[in-house]
């Protein structure tokens, strides 16, 4: 008995024996172009889901801001995004500018942009 084992016989052990461009070939099932589709698809998936959770919902809620914001009238209510409260005067520069009463006396300078709640008056 100085037989050598054959190696893999019976377990398909002859592929071994292949050139690689054969075992390639083979593997792929010649679909190369459906592996880069498959590939590509769960970074779309992902973009899709991304753009409907989170970008979608983000440009709708500036949209309504920025028409909030072009709407505002001398005499509406308005919050600043620093907690300030107060009454519309008038407004500067273009309309840039909004002059806010906040007490009798007291009249702030505030960006149009730095509003960030309006109440209307009726």
């Amino acid at each position: 008995g100085g037989r050598l084992p054959a190696q893999g016989r019976g377990q398909g052990g002859d592929r071994l024996c292949l050139p690689p461009d054969r075992v390639r070939s083979q593997r792929s099932g010649g679909q190369g172009g459906g592996s880069f589709f498959f590939g590509i698809l769960p970074f779309i998936i992902i973009f899709a889901v991304l753009y409907l959770l989170i970008l979608r919902p983000q440009s709708k809620k500036q949209k309504e801001r920025q028409k909030m914001l072009d709407a505002i009238e001398k005499g509406d209510k308005v919050v600043t995004i620093g907690g300030v409260h107060g009454k519309i005067m008038g407004f500067k520069d273009d309309n840039k500018t909004v002059i806010v009463k906040v007490d009798d006396n007291v009249k702030l300078d505030v960006d149009r942009t730095a509003i960030s709640n309006v109440t209307k008056l009726k």
